[in-house]
């Protein structure tokens, strides 16, 4: 990890004998500032050359470092050089030292730092939960496209070291400010000696007793979810064979994550999540049992299944970024990446059998049969809930006194504000609106393009689980979520459907649906992955939330757009228009990015 450290020469060298035996890449910068005599004020009531400062940043090297620390003995000066970093320079963490409490108080809520700091533990403490974050979402590498971590490139360094081994440094205040030897880089260990990437430890998360009974009900639960997704999505076909009405449910299903998942969020931040889980579990396994009856007793209409859509869209807004936040509880920080990929194999393997499962059940048993059997698999997840305990349970938010407005508004402004997570959100919500509309695409493809029955249906989502699956798996593997990968995996997804619109031979689409389930899962655990490792643990519920958002939520717009384009142009036309799309918008965001770090470089 690169860290800048930016003090006066009056400045203790407490840091320096703290970091000096880390891995990190040190990089140390002398600003004699003339502000002690104005003591700790607000930087409103006091002049600093703010010029001076970006110069001397600039010429350190320091603008794409992974974190910077201003720790002047003027915690106005430490202000200026944040809102400098902050405004002039793509440092992805910013930390002040601010001695007087007064001005910790007025600026704690402002987006002048990711954190104020008084004593030294607390910024250890928050450089050991960075360099966590850096080993996982790979803060440190270039963002744009590439295909490193996938083992076919090599990532590098972005400060490289220039420090000769026989002079290391042992003090912050040995540099002359007003030399060239004011920069002291110290080296660090190369990313490809660290231990994360191993297939030893690709289900280090599966050790942990909890989870593991957790990730188990969740497999069982999910595979009787999407054999209730085969069978509704059957069922109404049966009822209509219209596409424009297939689309209308799903968006229906899929409209209150658009309405509610971020209130979801702040009643996973306000609620004890165990058991929320299992609220939210028992009411899924109520929708599915009352679906299955209006069924069985043939007097289902299209408004009940749409009414019931929107009840299990309702409950899961709520259940998902529920679910989403409840991860770390369960293992701990440092083993949520490999937690978050896990449960995506979990994910993936659900739907993979699930697809297949769900055509089997529907012409075994009939499409109730289907649905009652879902119900029944909600039990054991359900059963695990009420006996495990989470091992680390994270406090929830005192926020008795605050409104959910005002909570959610936080969740927003921090989110949006917060450069590394505002971009994940713009990227996914482009794939999660365009790309990730298989409940509708698939039945249509099955059964207007291919001309397949449910099982043929059910084959196309079982190969797009097996996609899925194969990359959950090489994502437990390799923990790094970078921006690049995420980039990856939204043009992936758009060329595929491209591809899968055009397809008329069955292999050949089971093959591609073993692509977009390949490309959908590297962005969707991604994205996920960056959210959880770079949000604030009392914020994790409403971040998340809005993850879910960008998964579930946009659906009803992309559903609804995707019906009424094939109904009127044919479901390939449909397909590819929004394949192409996707590509095209994805690529489009990433040269942004990529001229605008030109331009800053």
């Amino acid at each position: 990890m690169h860290i800048v450290l930016v003090g006066d020469p009056e400045a203790d060298d407490c840091l320096s004998r703290h970091l000096i035996n880390t891995r990190d890449e040190i990089v140390s910068i002398h600003i004699p500032i003339c502000a002690k005599s104005a003591g700790n004020v607000p930087d409103s009531d006091i002049a600093i050359d703010c010029r001076m400062i970006s110069e001397a940043l600039d010429s350190a090297g320091a603008r794409k470092a992974d974190l910077l620390v201003a720790f002047c003995s003027s915690d106005a000066a430490n202000l200026a050089i944040a809102r400098c970093a902050k405004s002039s320079f793509d440092i992805a963490k910013v930390v002040v030292r601010i001695s007087n409490e007064g001005v910790r108080q007025l600026y704690r809520e402002t987006n002048v730092a990711d954190l104020l700091f008084s004593r030294t533990s607390e910024l250890m403490s928050r450089i050991e939960n960075l360099r966590t974050h850096v080993d996982a979402v790979a803060l440190t590498e270039p963002e744009g496209l590439g295909l490193s971590h996938f083992g076919l490139g090599r990532p590098y360094r972005l400060l490289p070291s220039t420090r000769k081994p026989e002079a290391p440094m042992t003090s912050l205040s040995e540099a002359d400010p007003g030399s060239d030897n004011s920069v002291t880089p110290k080296s660090t260990v190369s990313s490809e000696e660290q231990p994360s990437d191993s297939w030893s430890r690709s289900v280090e998360a599966l050790r942990v007793p909890a989870f593991a009974w957790y990730w188990s009900g969740q497999l069982i639960s999910g595979i009787g979810t999407w054999s209730q997704a085969i069978a509704q999505s059957w069922l109404v076909l049966n009822i209509t064979r219209s596409a424009a009405a297939l689309g209308t449910v799903t968006m229906l299903q899929f409209l209150p994550m658009l309405l509610f998942s971020l209130f979801g969020g702040v009643v996973a931040d306000r609620v004890p999540r165990r058991k929320l889980l299992i609220i939210t579990q028992f009411t899924l396994a109520v929708q599915a049992i009352a679906l299955g009856v209006l069924v069985l007793l043939n007097i289902v209409t299209l408004w009940e299944i749409g009414l019931l859509a929107f009840l299990l869209g309702t409950t899961n807004a709520i259940n998902n970024p529920t679910q989403q936040a409840f991860v770390p509880e369960l293992v701990g920080r440092e083993l949520v990446a490999n937690a978050i990929a896990l449960n995506s194999v979990q994910f993936n393997a659900a739907r993979m059998v699930g697809g297949a499962v769900g055509g089997l059940a529907v012409s075994a048993w009939g499409i109730s049969g289907a649905l009652f059997f879902n119900a029944a698999t909600f039990l054991p997840i359900v059963g695990v809930l009420l006996k495990i305990r989470p091992s680390m349970e994270e406090p929830l938010s005192e926020r008795s006194r605050s409104s959910t407005i005002s909570d959610l508004r936080e969740g927003l402004s921090y989110a949006w504000r917060t450069g590394t997570i505002r971009r994940v959100i713009v990227l996914f919500g482009v794939v999660g609106l365009l790309g990730f509309n298989w409940q509708v695409a698939v039945p249509l493809i099955a059964r207007f393009v291919l001309h397949r029955t449910v099982t043929g249906f059910g084959g196309l989502m079982g190969a797009l689980g097996a996609g899925s699956l194969v990359a959950s798996v090489a994502i437990a593997r390799n923990r790094r979520a970078s921006e690049r990968r995420l980039v990856v995996g939204g043009v992936g997804l758009g060329a595929v459907l491209v591809a899968l619109g055009m397809s008329r031979w069955y292999p050949v689409s089971l093959i591609l649906m073993m692509a977009g389930g390949f490309f959908g899962i590297v962005t969707s655990v991604t994205a996920n992955t960056r959210l959880q490792l770079l949000t604030a643990d009392e914020l994790r519920g409403r971040v998340m939330s809005i993850y879910v958002l960008l998964m579930g939520g946009t659906t009803p717009v992309g559903a609804f757009l995707l019906g009424q384009i094939a109904s009127n142009f044919g479901t390939d036309v449909a397909v590819v228009t929004f394949g192409l799309v996707t590509s095209v918008t994805v690529v489009i965001i990433a040269m942004r990015r990529s001229h605008a770090l030109e331009v800053r470089g």
